[in-house]
């Protein structure tokens, strides 16, 4: 059983960083075509620094992957048992960060917001989640 849960846990951090990155960069990627690159009076827009929204969200995502990878704790047969210590330990980073975004929601424009939550990568989460609680359960 322990070789399963890795085996899919591990599927599931790789699975949920690359379905959130790919589809995070193509939510960046239609909004920055979306954007002029000339101000009104027709001088060209500096960006100096192009990249550094394509940056931001891999190291979002890549937070995610080690923050996630707490739900190693389910080997243990404490945290497999207990429902609480299950959801915490799946789902506990990812609830910090959106707590600790909302708490500075106003702080961003809508676009930034939706950008900076990664909405494929929770969903994916989510069904690997309910996957383990199936292995567990039919184990126990």
């Amino acid at each position: 059983m322990n070789q399963q849960l890795k085996t899919t846990i591990f599927r599931g951090l790789l699975f949920s960083f690359l379905a959130g990155s790919i589809s995070s960069i193509a939510v960046l990627m239609i909004l920055d075509s979306q954007t002029p690159n000339f101000h009104e009076d027709g001088t060209p827009k500096m960006n100096c620094f192009p990249g550094l929204g394509y940056a931001i969200i891999i190291i979002i995502h890549l937070f995610f992957v080690v923050g996630n990878s707490l739900t190693f704790l389910h080997l243990f047969k404490k945290f497999r048992e207990n429902k609480i210590l299950s959801f915490i330990s799946y789902f506990g980073v990812s609830l910090l960060y959106l707590g600790l975004l909302l708490e500075n929601a106003p702080e961003f424009s809508k676009e930034e917001f939706l950008i900076l939550i990664p909405w494929i990568q929770f969903l994916v989460w989510a069904f690997y989640y309910f996957k383990i609680c199936k292995i567990v359960n039919s184990k126990l």
